[in-house]
């Protein structure tokens, strides 16, 4: 049986939209299938976002490059209007 592990953080990431300016308040989500990772490695991770001046497509990009056995990076806004998945 598959067995996946979701991972992700409960204060947002702020970083900055490099066409307004404006800042963006975002979660990140990380899955993984049938393999164990520790929850603070990931998290901190997370954390080299912040405060950037970034789109949310390149976040996950990066994640997808960090994390290479990722089967799902998931970047949304804080209020969920706009998302950005990749899946392996």
């Amino acid at each position: 049986m598959d067995q996946f592990i979701r991972i992700s953080h409960w204060l947002p990431i702020v970083t900055f939209c490099p066409v307004n300016g404006i800042p963006d308040f975002l979660y990140v989500t990380v899955v993984f299938k049938n393999q164990f990772r520790e929850l603070y490695s990931v998290r901190k991770e997370f954390k080299r976002f912040q405060f950037s001046k970034c789109f949310m497509e390149d976040i996950a990009d990066d994640l997808t490059k960090i994390f290479p056995d990722a089967v799902q990076v998931t970047v949304r806004l804080v209020t969920g209007r706009h998302i950005v998945i990749v899946r392996k």
